[in-house]
């Protein structure tokens, strides 16, 4: 099986609220650092530099 040397193109980051989980943010290859905030501590992810 041959990965795809393109890696990711998007990620969506939940979280908890409640009883339900809410999309936190959505971000796409090309668009730069996305800022997740449903971790504990804020991550920056540059969903281009991701491989998988």
């Amino acid at each position: 099986m041959a990965q795809d040397r393109g890696g990711p193109t998007e990620l969506a980051a939940y979280r908890l609220d409640q009883d339900r989980y809410t999309c936190d943010v959505t971000a796409k290859a090309g668009q730069g650092p996305a800022t997740v905030t449903a971790s504990p501590v804020p991550v920056d992810i540059d969903i281009a530099a991701l491989r998988l």
